[in-house]
C-alpha cells in the first residue's frame, strides 16, 4: 500500500505472466481501499491513523485531492459505500501510477531513525553484534537473481505505459553498480512504449564522492535529451555536526559541495526537493535546516519544495512523544516559512503534495499539534512505552559512537 504499512508479497507467476490485477487488485488491497472509504481503520494503517487521531497530519496527507476524481463514480451509486463488495470498480485500478523498486540496502549511512533492511551499513553493525542472524544479514544484502531481473523486466513492459512516475529508493541508489543501467533500461522501455510523460523520482542522501556525482548528472542530462523529468528527493532535516550524528557517516561539508553543484548546474531536466525526515531528535535544531534551505532557495533563484515527512512509522522517533513544550521550536519555524522571502521567488513544483513554504507551514502546525501532553500529565501507556524505547536506544547509541546527548 504505502512504506509504512507490513511488507507483503505476492506469489509470482513462474512464467513471468503476473498480471497487474494480481500486484495492484489483490483482495488484500481492495479490502484496505474499501475501508479508506468508509473511515475504517485497519491495524497495518496504525500509523497515520494514530497521527489523526492525535488532530495531525499523516502520510495521507493530501489525499483528498487524488479521491476528488473518483466523486462522479460515488454520485452514480445506487446505495452508500458500505453496500458495495470490496470487487466493485471502485476499490480497483486498471494502471501503475508510482512504481518504486528497491535495488538492494546499500548505503553509507546509519541514520538514527533507519535499519538493516534499508542501509547494509545497519545490517553490518546489527550483525557484528549479534542483533541479527547471518542468514538475515545475507538475505538483506544479496543481490537479485538473473531469473527474478528477467522476470521483473517482462512483467514492467507489461504495465509501463501507465506509469506516471518510476521511483528508485535504497539504501543510496547511486551506491549500487547496476542504478544508471536500470534507469536507463526502464525509459528506453517507457519510449518504446510510447509513455513519454513519465518521470524519474530518487531519494538520495546526496552523500555521495564527486565521480558518483558526475554519473548521476550524466544520467539527469541522458533522460532531459529524451524529454524525460528527474526528481532528486535529497534527504537531510539538519544541519552541520547534529546531521553528521543524526546520520551516522555523512559528510557534511561534501553535501554542501554536492548540493551547490547541483544547483548551480541549472539543469533544466532535474527538480529538487528537499525531504526532511521529522523525529524526535531535529525539533530543536530544525530551524537551522530552514535557514539552510532559505538561504539556498535565495541565494540560486529558486524556492525549492519541502516534501512532507515524519517518522511516522517509527514510534519510538515519532515527534508526538515530545511534550507541549516543544512546541516552542517550531514558533519560529512557523514564522519563517509564511513571511520568508522564499514564497515570492519561482516556483516549480510538480506534485500537489510537494506545495509551497506556505503549504509545508500547515503541515508542521500539525506535527507540532501532536506534541500535546502536558510535562506532569499522565499519558496512555503505549507512549509510556515508546518514549522508554527511545531513552534506551539513545543510552545505547552514545555509548556505542561515543556521544553525550
Amino acid at each position: 500500500m504505502c512504506c509504512y504499512t507490513p511488507a507483503r508479497s505476492v506469489a509470482l507467476d513462474p512464467n513471468g505472466e503476473t498480471s497487474i490485477d494480481e500486484m495492484v487488485n489483490n483482495k488484500y488491497l481492495r479490502e484496505r481501499r474499501r475501508e479508506m472509504w468508509l473511515g475504517d481503520q485497519h491495524s497495518d494503517c496504525k500509523s497515520c491513523w494514530d497521527s489523526e487521531n492525535r488532530h495531525g497530519p499523516s502520510p495521507r496527507y493530501g489525499q483528498d485531492v487524488l479521491m476528488q476524481k473518483y466523486q462522479n463514480v460515488i454520485s452514480d451509486l445506487n446505495g452508500s459505500i458500505s453496500d458495495l463488495h470490496d470487487d466493485h470498480p471502485l476499490f480497483r485500478t486498471d494502471e501503475v501510477g508510482h512504481l518504486e523498486i528497491q535495488l538492494s540496502n546499500i548505503c553509507d549511512m546509519k541514520c538514527l531513525y533507519c535499519g538493516s533492511a534499508d542501509s547494509s551499513s545497519w545490517a553490518l553493525e546489527d550483525f557484528k553484534k549479534g542483533a541479527i542472524s547471518k542468514q538475515n544479514y545475507l538475505s538483506m544484502n544479496r543481490d537479485s537473481t538473473s531469473e527474478f531481473d528477467a522476470y521483473f523486466w517482462r512483467w514492467y513492459r507489461s504495465i509501463v505505459r501507465s506509469v506516471k512516475i518510476f521511483s528508485i529508493r535504497g539504501g543510496e541508489p547511486t551506491l549500487h553498480p547496476q542504478f544508471g543501467s536500470v534507469v536507463r533500461r526502464a525509459f528506453k522501455e517507457a519510449k518504446e512504449s510510447g509513455n513519454v510523460e513519465m518521470k524519474f523520482r530518487m531519494i538520495s542522501n546526496l552523500n555521495c564522492k564527486k565521480e558518483r556525482l558526475a554519473e548521476l548528472i550524466q544520467l539527469v542530462e541522458e533522460l532531459q535529451e529524451e524529454g524525460y523529468q528527474t526528481v532528486l528527493n535529497v534527504s537531510f532535516e539538519s544541519t552541520g555536526r547534529i546531521a553528521e550524528i543524526a546520520r551516522y557517516g555523512l559528510d557534511w561539508e561534501r553535501f554542501c559541495l554536492n548540493i551547490r553543484k547541483l544547483l548551480s548546474a541549472r539543469l533544466p531536466g532535474l527538480k529538487i526537493m528537499f525531504l526532511p525526515t521529522l523525529n524526535v531528535l531535529c525539533v530543536p535544531y530544525f530551524i537551522d535546516f530552514l535557514r539552510f534551505a532559505e538561504k539556498l532557495s535565495l541565494e540560486f533563484g529558486v524556492s525549492i519544495p519541502l516534501q512532507p515527512n515524519a517518522t511516522f512509522g517509527n514510534p519510538n522517533l515519532n515527534p508526538n512523544l515530545l511534550t507541549r513544550d516543544f512546541q516552542r521550536y517550531f514558533e519560529p519555524c512557523l514564522d519563517l516559512l509564511r513571511t520568508s522571502e522564499v514564497n515570492r521567488l519561482p516556483r516549480d513544483y510538480w506534485v500537489y503534495w510537494a506545495g509551497d513554504w506556505q503549504h509545508y507551514s500547515g503541515f508542521l502546525e500539525g506535527i507540532k499539534n501532536t506534541m500535546s501532553y502536558d510535562l506532569e500529565q499522565e499519558v496512555p501507556y503505549q507512549v509510556m512505552v515508546n518514549r522508554s524505547r527511545f531513552y534506551k536506544s539513545m543510552e545505547h547509541l552514545a555509548k556505542l559512537r561515543n556521544y553525550d546527548f
